[in-house]
């Protein structure tokens, strides 16, 4: 690496040990949910979008 050039990751780099964690925090009571996934692209933070909206009661909006 010269320098002045940032360190990039190759195509085959993996995530090794690494977790993402999506939380959410509902204000009025003070509850923090959480989901836990092994990766982190755009359709677990989907999934996790989903399994909030169906915690909570039909009344409340998101």
């Amino acid at each position: 690496m010269q320098p002045g050039h940032n360190e990039q990751r190759g195509h085959d780099y993996l995530r090794h040990d690494t977790i993402t964690l999506f939380a959410a925090l509902e204000i009025a009571t003070g509850k923090v949910t959480g989901l836990c996934k092994d990766r982190h692209r755009h359709q677990e933070f989907l999934g996790f979008l989903k399994h909030e909206a169906y915690s909570q009661p039909s009344s409340s909006a998101l």
